[in-house]
């Protein structure tokens, strides 16, 4: 058997009727994202006042070529998208996080939803843009958090880069939302378990997704936001949701998933996929986190890719990188990525344990999940 057939048969399996499928610890490694947000679980039991709760989403991905702008949906067509980061980080021995710089903002940016204004993107679509655009300053903030904990820092340590007091993550399990091209209806949401959120809580869990050279591999895009509510006439209808403004987020990964814990470290490879993140608008300023919708879950065919796919739907990388370069510069920006954050907020990775490839045994593994286990125990009785 050859060794492409030989990694394909690890990941995939033949049920009753013959067909693939998927194994689950390959949709465990993608995951990993999620499971690294349950961090949040800390700061959110220290939180007297619970935010405000809501979202919605799209139901695919979809690329669109500039041409198409004035008369196609930028999200429209199915496509779903990643990049590689230009430059490796040098190792270092020891690294002391350092505090975020803000960008900088007008002098009077309307922290009342009702103040902005939510014009639409492209024709018959209901992903609109924010006005004024200093608004995606504080969404923009809660993103280099998520970022930040795929980049080898904690949740808490990300949290006090960023100046959060409390980690901005909501957790829900369904929402009502919007698509990009359907009104409002409920979209499930893949979070943690209450149980994994307690394990990986743990402050000194630190975690990172790159590419096969170790360079960042997350990169976070804006598709775009609307308001949780339908006006039909003078009449409005209320969704029921307590964000008044909710932000749909691509999220796109690399290859790879380190991870470590005092002395343990563990590294796997990882499908490279796509998913959208929702971020609702607490107010003041504040965006959260509240999860990723379970469906499209989308698989990024890298160049040298040559086995089959193992999910239903795909895009080719180069796609994918020019949908994520278009889709932001309708919003004025750029995709949120490891350069942003350097070039925003003077922020870099973490450096990559030592000969990180090579960190593959399975008993590190289960060692940074036991002691994980343990120390939520003695904290969450």
């Amino acid at each position: 058997m050859r060794p492409i057939d030989r990694l394909t048969g690890g990941l995939v399996y033949k049920d009753l009727a013959g067909r693939r499928r998927v194994r689950r610890y390959v949709l465990a490694a993608t995951a990993i994202f999620i499971l690294i947000g349950g961090i949040a679980y800390r700061g959110w039991r220290q939180q007297r006042q619970s935010m405000a709760l809501g979202v919605g989403m799209p139901t695919a991905a979809n690329t669109v070529s500039q041409q198409e702008v004035k008369g196609a949906t930028p999200a429209s067509a199915e496509v779903a998208l990643a990049v590689t980061q230009p430059a490796s980080m040098p190792a270092q021995p020891t690294v002391t996080p350092s505090v975020a710089t803000q960008p900088p903002t007008p002098e009077v940016c309307p922290d009342d939803p009702e103040a902005w204004e939510l014009p639409g993107i492209a024709q018959n679509d209901n992903f609109k843009r924010i006005e004024p655009s200093c608004v995606y300053n504080g969404l923009a903030r809660t993103v280099a958090w998520d970022l930040l904990r795929v980049m080898g820092y904690s949740a808490a340590e990300a949290a006090e880069m960023m100046g959060f007091a409390n980690f901005p993550w909501r957790p829900m399990p369904e929402i009502m939302g919007m698509t990009n091209t359907q009104g409002p209806m409920p979209i499930a949401l893949a979070n943690p378990s209450p149980e994994e959120i307690r394990q990986a809580s743990h402050p000194e869990f630190h975690a990172w997704i790159t590419d096969s050279e170790g360079n960042p591999g997350a990169t976070l895009t804006l598709r775009g936001c609307y308001r949780t509510e339908t006006i039909q006439s003078d009449q409005v209808e209320r969704w029921g949701v307590k964000y008044p403004v909710v932000c749909v987020v691509s999220m796109d990964q690399e290859a790879w998933v380190v991870m470590e814990l005092g002395a343990h470290r563990y590294a796997t490879r990882s499908l490279p996929t796509r998913r959208f993140f929702i971020y609702g608008y607490a107010g003041n300023g504040l965006w959260v986190s509240i999860g990723y919708q379970e469906e499209p879950f989308v698989e990024i065919r890298l160049p040298e890719s040559v086995d089959p796919a193992l999910l239903p739907l795909t895009m080719d990388l180069k796609q994918i990188m020019q949908d994520r370069e278009f889709i932001a510069g309708l919003h004025g920006l750029v995709p949120w990525d490891a350069a942003w954050l350097e070039q925003t907020f003077s922020l870099t990775v973490r450096p990559l344990p030592a000969n990180w490839q090579s960190l593959n045994k399975l008993a590190e593994y289960q060692a940074i999940r036991d002691e994980k286990e343990q120390w939520a125990k003695e904290r969450f009785p």
